[in-house]
């Protein structure tokens, strides 16, 4: 991290919030750690029950995605934490407005050429190297995200 603060770049933190993480006291211990670290923006991803977590019931609570949403505010708009690191939390404005992907405002191509709504979407909505990508990207469109419908905006 040193080297790429040197270098003149941007550093971020992803942060997996788990349900046994999701607590007032682990977020702010990791903001302030952060801080401390020099980072610009934490990225907070909600787990989904894919790769390690397969087949393992990860959703968290509503208490705790209000929690986020709580994070994710104080450390943004409130004023006692000006200099802090900037938090990115797709999951406040996916429960709000839909998933922001969808081939609404941007598209996710896996290694593979397969089309997602987004980069958490597991759900494949066609390739984007077959002749149909006309026809792919409508159904990521009409489709949306498995788990927050698509956009209305």
């Amino acid at each position: 991290m040193v080297n790429a603060k040197e270098a003149g770049l941007v550093v971020a933190l992803t942060l997996c919030a788990t349900q046994s993480f999701t607590t007032a006291a682990n977020l702010m211990a990791y903001a302030t750690m952060a801080k401390q670290l020099g980072v610009t923006f934490i990225h907070v991803l909600e787990p989904r029950a894919i790769g390690h977590y397969a087949q393992q019931e990860v959703d968290l609570t509503p208490a705790q995605t209000a929690l986020l949403d709580e994070f994710y505010l104080k450390l943004n708009y409130s004023g006692d934490y000006h200099g802090w690191p900037i938090v990115h939390y797709y999951g406040y404005h996916q429960r709000r407005m839909g998933c922001s992907g969808a081939a609404d405002r941007f598209l996710y191509v896996d290694t593979d050429g397969d089309m997602h709504a987004c980069p958490f979407c597991q759900k494949k909505s066609g390739s984007a190297l077959s002749a149909s990508f006309d026809d792919a990207l409508q159904v990521v469109r009409q489709s949306g995200c498995h788990q927050f419908p698509a956009s209305t905006m």
